[in-house]
């Protein structure tokens, strides 16, 4: 009878450690990160090979393993464990952008103006992947350890910033037509949006300090 007892809680447990292996397999896979990058954005003592034992469940994890996976991974420990999460990816996507809108005008003229309001975190992950796109002859191996960069600094700063980056959203037919024989009508506007973009861009990137490091 107390054989039976332990065997079964033996098989409980087992089961429960698998669930968390697979939960780490596939929440990686899904984020299109290799064992080597989770071990990267791990540091410390787990290595590939760590990971690939504890994805198969021939290696114990322990508590400490659990949470700094979670980290890597930008989930709760508690979604790891047992695979439910209070977020949905849309809290998680408001948490970094938002609207808002600012009352103004003059007179008996008011207007709501829109306002976006970006993470400077996140806004500086999206802007380097811009610029990797852009970059035809960069390397791919040297665009691949950037990126592994920016992804490592997002997770370790993935703090949401008190002090957001704020846009004016205007949609790109009001300043590109689509007919291009036409006359750009907004040229002071333009000029504006680039000035406006790239000081914000400024305040939170040194992009090219980094392509010259690593490059």
């Amino acid at each position: 009878m107390l054989d039976n007892e332990k065997k079964s809680k033996d098989d409980k447990r087992m089961k429960f450690e698998q669930e968390i292996s697979n939960r780490i397999r596939d929440l990686r896979k899904e984020k299109n990160i290799s064992q080597e990058e989770l071990a990267f954005l791990i540091g410390g003592n787990l290595e590939q090979n760590q990971i690939s034992k504890i994805e198969n469940n021939s290696r114990q994890i322990s508590a400490y393993d659990i949470y700094r996976i979670a980290q890597a991974l930008n989930v709760s420990a508690s979604y790891l464990i047992d695979g439910k999460s209070t977020l949905t990816e849309l809290d998680k996507i408001c948490n970094y952008i938002k609207i808002q809108y600012e009352n103004t005008g003059y007179g008996d003229t008011h207007y709501s103006i829109p306002i976006i309001c970006i993470d400077k975190n996140l806004f500086k992950f999206l802007y380097n992947e811009a610029q990797r796109q852009v970059f035809n002859t960069m390397p791919d191996d040297i665009k691949s350890a950037w990126r592994k960069k920016d992804i490592a600094d997002f997770n370790k700063n993935n703090l949401i910033d008190s002090n957001p980056l704020e846009f004016v959203p205007v949609t790109k037919s009001t300043v590109y037509p689509s007919d291009l024989n036409l006359v750009y009508s907004h040229k002071d506007l333009i000029n504006c949006i680039n000035q406006e973009f790239n000081q914000a861009a400024k305040k939170c990137l040194e992009w090219n300090k980094i392509i010259k490091y690593i490059w």
